[in-house]
């Protein structure tokens, strides 16, 4: 049981402490949040363009867009040498190669696989991150504008500015390249 009376100054510094560190922690978690946000759209657009500009997907089945769009897959390393090589005529009719590559075949045979494992990378990233997008965004937006409104000090509103700024950024990436319908699920 505490013997400090209400209006002491010990009271008084308790209470103007608390809510000094309740604006540092949040802006803490504030600015970690954007940090999140902000990577994961950035590793997205970053293997978006790796995987030669997959997004937004617009691969629709029997090529009407009224079907929907296909579900995204990523074809197996030994299907594409398979498929590359057959396309080529550079196999025989036991799919055994029938000569070593050039040096240009070769180049264009690893840049398809390059931007397959890209594209395999992509997949994974709008499948689990991407999706986190959509709400992490939108609570990050709601909280950084809440944020802005009630701060009583200006600096806390200028301090606020970056995540809001982020968060309509990211936002608008998440929706133009529409990682949820992109997945075709």
């Amino acid at each position: 049981m505490s013997t400090e009376l209400p209006n002491s100054p010990r009271a008084d510094e308790r209470s103007q402490a608390c809510p000094a560190k309740r604006t540092v922690l949040t802006l803490a978690v504030l600015y970690l949040l954007t940090a999140t946000v902000a990577f994961t759209c950035g590793r997205i657009e970053y293997l978006n363009i790796k995987a030669g500009g997959r997004l937004p997907r617009r691969e629709y089945r029997n090529a009407d867009p009224s079907e929907g769009v296909t579900p995204w897959r990523v074809a197996a390393r030994r299907a594409l040498v398979k498929s590359w090589f057959r396309a080529h005529g550079l196999e025989d009719e036991d799919g055994k190669p029938v000569r070593p590559l050039t040096a240009e075949e070769q180049r264009n045979l690893d840049h398809i696989l390059a931007e397959a494992e890209a594209d395999g990378k992509l997949l994974d990233c709008v499948g689990t991150f991407g999706l986190l997008q959509y709400p992490l965004v939108f609570g990050l937006f709601c909280w950084s504008i809440l944020a802005v409104v009630l701060a009583k000090q200006p600096l806390i509103r200028w301090l606020c500015l970056p995540a809001t700024l982020v968060a309509a950024v990211c936002g608008a990436f998440m929706f133009y390249r529409a990682y949820f319908t992109s997945l075709g699920l």
